[in-house]
């Protein structure tokens, strides 16, 4: 094997004593002998494959993510198995992609820009449960975590990928999972923790074997004394309680039989069995699969310890060799309870855990900001929390998307997407892009090989729109070091929603701005002091949506008018040669007798500018489109009476601004209050109706479905452009410490507005409208997800397209409610009378699909004896907005 390095280090071969002094550069002080050099040069000619290259420096990698089963299928020998296990259109078997298929495609993600291929388990797994009705094909239940899977290759063919990838001075990354292996027992029954041995039972009928392969895992038999005393497992039922930190620990997490990570002979073996993977096959990273289900003594000694992951790693000269942990907890806007539970795995200096993390209070916060249309102002908090509360923030993996969550494009839009990987492109950390974000796929593990899972055709297109956009913003971050190492200071946002975002990241000697109108309209950036000499211009590097002005001539402020949906990434250069433009000569200003206060009332804002007789605008949080036209009366003084009239509680940022000189006041911030609703409504509903319109629906058997689908009440209040919207249940609570704060219940709501003509088609429920009701927009939201949908491009199976920002939750589980607010401008209307509303409940899986409904019950699936019914457990509506009857 050839070993690649910049510098000199010692190299174990193949588990030989011997060690070997490798040289790659021509440059070195150190004394090599002529037998070493030819021992080398023997090596070399003997074994073509380059497995052992130095770490590379992390900070600047671009990472693919990829899920062997779904990505391309190279060896179509291995695809069945004998089992009848290779069904390819099911979306729950394998669909037949492998490691050669990777290696076939390593030039496709190259060209793309990334540098790091992640990719899901290649170890042996249990291929079929009999308990679960599931396959193994995503790689995550292991039973021999030595071998690589039959579906997916060899040993010489995983070697040959990492092999491929360093000759194309790529790296690799392994998914790893130390937690647990697959589900091979479990309790029927009452559990007692003073007699683990009741109700145990081994699980028959697995595939390919009825237990762990590997050894000491293969002890596995509660029943078995020698198995129970060597206590490789622990002997617990499933968790029920995820705010339980000794279940998260020791029990069983669906099922997936839980190993003693307590146990030496567990932990030896753990690192023997991973630390192989990094000597035989030259990984270069892990990414830890539910970390945070494993104490944190654990992670220590798996990556610190004198024979852990790291000290394995830097036998084969690699110095840095991260462990990005999957804690899979995201915070709520403006808090950081997950960054503090992330903190506990990431230890201390002493004592320290896990060396990268994988970044999920970001992607929660990113959803919200360029998906969803909240405050622009979560991202700087987010970011914050990041710097502060992580040992290294840098080594964090960002993303949008991976295998178990929604895709970002099925809620979203084009320029949303584009948004979102501009954003974790060039914010702290390393960006992470999940196979088939850039061919704007839907579906969550959609194969990208023509024949696999929802695949007609392959979708490795060079050409498409989103591929493109990925190679150029991938090509910019590789270009300008300071957007992978630079400090990060937010330089503007909207606290009150969709708008300015924009940052600076800084290294000694270089600087870059960040800048996205994160809104479907054109937002106002006034006097934005970015920190720059007014000597230097500012030059456009990479733009989308921005417009075609590419210089700015003064970099130390800004003000502009950005296009909707737009990026900009701008650098200083020196202005010398340049034109300046003269600071302009006209003055305005606003008068702050409102800063800061608290207005009930209709209110005026006034101020003064220097010309007479000439219209300015008023705008609000940088709506250029709302703004309020004025005239400058013969003094050059202003003013605006405004109306408080939207029902609620808003944050006010107002700036006066001349569009033709470009010249804007300061700004003043104030909050408006009205609690005077022109809309009240009160509607009940029946408990104990969650049985489907056929009366005959039952729930999946899983014990956590009880009656968090069962609607009790709906109020509703609204005035002006606000309706705010609680819905009342039965029971709501949170088993699965969802981002959203419920789980086991998905909410669709459709809208029919007046004077337009919608759809009758439900998408994705299987069912049409009430009678008399067509939808023009739809809201879907569930413990992990809150998007709005419209009609363009609505089908039976799908959701259309919208520019319309997702409403803002509130989640009470103590009232068993959730308040829903929503814009009217949002939906192109001005007010909510006249306007209906239909609000279905069904359940969605993690990954953001619809259970299915079937005639036999199971775990996970609803169940009627017509299995093709409406997916619409209860419902309530149409409700008609109209104004109350005070008689």
């Amino acid at each position: 094997m050839i070993i690649r390095s910049k510098k000199y280090f010692s190299l174990t071969l193949m588990g030989l004593c011997t060690s070997v002094m490798f040289a790659c550069t021509e440059q070195s002080n150190h004394k090599s002998s002529t037998d070493e050099q030819t021992k080398t040069r023997q090596i070399v000619k003997e074994d073509s494959l380059l497995l052992h290259v130095e770490s590379p420096d992390w900070r600047d990698q671009i990472i693919y993510f990829v899920m062997i089963d779904r990505f391309q299928d190279g060896d179509k020998t291995n695809n069945d198995q004998g089992h009848n296990l290779y069904r390819p259109t099911e979306e729950h078997y394998y669909s037949g992609g492998d490691i050669q298929g990777i290696i076939d495609r390593i030039d496709y993600v190259k060209n793309l820009g990334a540098t790091t291929i992640w990719l899901t388990p290649p170890n042996a797994n249990l291929w079929w449960s009999n308990s679960s009705h599931g396959t193994g094909y995503h790689g995550y239940w292991a039973r021999d975590f030595k071998s690589v899977d039959e579906h997916y290759g060899d040993l010489e063919t995983y070697k040959n990928l990492s092999s491929q990838l360093h000759k194309n001075d790529m790296y690799l990354i392994q998914d790893v999972v130390p937690n647990h292996v697959g589900r091979f027992f479990e309790y029927q029954g009452q559990f007692d923790p003073l007699n683990t041995d009741l109700n145990f039972k081994l699980i028959s009928g697995n595939l390919p074997t009825e237990r762990p392969t590997q050894f000491p895992f293969n002890q596995i038999d509660r029943h078995n004394p020698k198995d129970e005393k060597a206590h490789i497992y622990h002997w617990t039922p499933e968790i029920t309680d995820f705010y339980n930190q000794n279940q998260e620990y020791t029990y069983q997490l669906s099922g997936l039989n839980d190993l003693n990570t307590s146990n030496t002979q567990v932990r030896e073996s753990l690192k023997d069995s991973f630390g192989y993977w990094i000597k035989e096959v030259g990984v270069d990273a892990f990414r830890l699969d539910t970390a945070k289900f494993m104490e944190p003594e654990f992670l220590n000694d798996f990556i610190h310890s004198d024979n852990g992951i790291v000290a394995t790693a830097k036998q084969t000269g690699r110095d840095s060799f991260p462990v990005f942990g999957e804690v899979f907890e995201t915070s709520l806007p403006f808090e950081d309870k997950a960054e503090r539970k992330i903190q506990r795995f990431i230890g201390t200096e002493a004592q320290p855990g896990l060396n990268g993390i994988i970044g999920f209070p970001l992607y929660k916060t990113v959803e919200n900001v360029f998906r969803s249309g909240q405050a622009t102002s979560e991202i700087g908090y987010r970011i914050k929390k990041q710097m502060e509360m992580y040992a290294d923030p840098f080594m964090v993996l960002n993303f949008i998307d991976n295998h178990d969550v929604k895709r970002f494009q099925s809620a979203g839009n084009t320029s949303t997407v584009k948004q979102a990987i501009a954003f974790i492109m060039t914010a702290p950390g390393i960006p992470a892009i999940y196979q088939g974000d850039e061919q704007e796929l839907l579906e969550t593990r959609e194969a990208m090989f023509a024949g696999g899972f929802h695949a007609i055709k392959d979708k490795f297109d060079q050409q498409s729109n989103m591929y493109q956009f990925i190679q150029n913003v991938s090509q910019v971050r590789k270009a300008h070091k300071v957007l992978s190492r630079g400090q990060f200071e937010i330089l503007a946002d909207n606290s009150s929603g969709a708008g300015v975002l924009a940052y600076k990241r800084t290294s000694k000697n270089d600087n870059a701005v960040v800048l996205f109108n994160t809104a479907s309209k054109p937002v106002l950036l006034s006097n934005m002091n970015t920190g720059l000499s007014k000597s230097d211009a500012l030059s456009v590097i990479f733009s989308d949506n921005f417009g075609e002005k590419k210089l700015f001539s003064d970099a130390s402020r800004l003000t502009m008018v950005l296009p909707p949906r737009s990026i900009a990434i701008l650098k200083p250069i020196k202005n010398s040669q340049l034109s300046k433009n003269h600071q302009s000569k006209f003055k305005i200003s606003i008068d702050d007798q409102v800063a800061g206060k608290m207005l009930t009332e209709h209110y005026r804002i006034n101020g003064t500018f220097s010309l007479p007789n000439y219209p300015l605008l008023l705008i609000d949080n940088g709506e250029i489109e709302s703004a309020i036209s004025m005239v400058t009366d013969a003094d050059g003084n202003w003013f605006a009476d405004i109306h408080n009239s939207d029902y609620g509680k808003f944050e006010h940022s107002m700036v006066a601004f001349d569009p033709i000189s470009l010249t804007a006041s300061l700004s003043v911030k104030f909050t408006t209050s009205n609690q005077m609703a022109d809309i009240q409504l009160t509607l009940k509903d029946p408990l104990g109706d969650d049985i489907g319109s056929s009366k005959n629906y039952r729930k999946p058997t899983d014990p956590g479905f009880r009656q968090q689908m069962d609607i009790s009440q709906v109020d509703i209040l609204a005035g002006g452009k606000t309706l705010q919207l609680t819905i009342h249940m039965a029971e709501l609570k949170s088993d699965w410490v969802a981002a959203n704060l419920f789980d086991h219940v998905a909410f669709t709501l459709f809208f029919d507005l007046p004077l337009t003509q919608g759809l009758n088609v439900l998408p994705k429920l299987n069912s049409q409208a009430p009678e008399g009701f067509d939808w023009d927009y739809g809201h879907q939201f569930f413990g992990w997800g809150n998007s709005m949908f419209g009609t363009d491009g609505a089908d039976l199976k799908h959701f259309g397209s919208t520019e319309a920002k997702s409403p803002t939750l509130v989640v009470n589980t103590n009232e068993n409610k959730i308040t829903v607010t929503y814009d009217a401008n949002q939906l192109g209307i001005e007010s909510w009378l006249g306007s209906k509303i239909y609000i279905t409940t069904w359940d969605l899986s993690g990954e953001g699909e619809y259970r299915p409904l079937s005639k036999s019950a199971s775990r996970w699936d609803f169940s009627s004896p017509n299995a093709n019914g409406a997916f619409i457990l209860d419902d309530i509506g149409p409700i008609l907005l109209k104004i109350k009857d005070n008689h």
